[in-house]
């Protein structure tokens, strides 16, 4: 993208269990190092930590700056997130959102 053009792409994390059953998964977005958390969901227990959890590690090997997790929930809070003041939070985000754009394709086994 040229000067003050941003690309969006959107993403599909999935956790599948051993007998090919989907047990959590969501999507969201990256633009340029931010990735954002649209929505999410788990129907096995311990299955939505691992996503996020995997998640967040996979994130962080591609140069990834910044997650927006979305409104703040008591699971995020227990897994790590911190609430910001809107002042940090969008200081933040805009700090990690310049430099070169993470790719998220392929699939982590």
């Amino acid at each position: 993208a040229g000067s003050g053009e941003y690309c969006a792409q959107v993403i599909s994390i999935e956790v599948w269990d051993s007998d090919g059953k989907l047990v959590a998964g969501e999507i969201g977005y990256v633009v340029r190092r931010v990735y954002c958390s649209l929505s999410g969901f788990c129907h096995l227990t311990g299955a939505g930590t691992v996503q996020m959890c995997c998640l967040g590690k996979m994130l962080q090997r591609r140069g990834c700056a910044f997650w927006d997790l979305g409104m703040h929930l008591p699971y995020k809070g227990k897994l790590g997130a911190v609430r910001l003041p809107r002042a940090e939070f969008v200081t933040a985000l805009r700090q990690s959102g310049s430099g070169l754009e993470v790719s998220l394709e392929g699939r982590v086994p």
